[in-house]
């Protein structure tokens, strides 16, 4: 789901709390859930065409190690077109902000307009968001786009 790839697992700190962007647990889990069923079916396939239980230790460890990689490049590939997802829209918006930058500060002031800001203080939320390039890009991508940072896998 990003032009700037930060290099952890974690969002930007807002005040002293720390927030975890990625759910890892919730990955091995459904892993652990999709091996389980496989290796379940396999071991099924074994005993009803009468192999050995020599036969089904190997067919199981086979089936273990072919599913972790399978895994591991279902990950890979997802995460990958995540990030060039993001890094396409963030270029995308760049160009937007660039080639249309009142239409752009527009978006942003229906944006916060529509959080409750009003008169000088959303005018002063709007110039100063719009004032540096970087703030402005985030906050659309956030804020428009409802797109986050793909943190830098290790």
């Amino acid at each position: 789901m990003r032009a700037t790839v930060d290099g952890g697992g974690t969002s930007p700190t807002i005040g002293k709390e720390r927030h975890s962007s990625n759910n890892s647990l919730r990955d091995v889990i459904l892993g652990g859930q999709d091996g389980l069923v496989n290796m379940l079916g396999i071991a099924l396939g074994v005993v009803a065409a009468g192999g050995s239980t020599h036969v089904l230790i190997i067919a199981g460890v086979a089936a273990a190690i072919t599913e972790s990689i399978s895994m591991g490049a279902v990950a890979y590939t997802s995460f990958g077109s995540d990030r060039d997802f993001y890094l396409a829209e963030r270029a995308r918006e760049q160009n937007e902000i660039e080639a249309q930058p009142d239409d752009e500060r527009e978006e942003i002031r229906e944006i916060y307009a529509a959080k409750g800001f009003k008169g000088q203080l959303l005018e002063d939320v709007v110039s100063t968001i719009t004032s540096n390039r970087e703030t402005w890009v985030s906050t659309m991508m956030n804020e428009e786009l409802h797109l986050q940072p793909v943190a830098q896998q290790s």
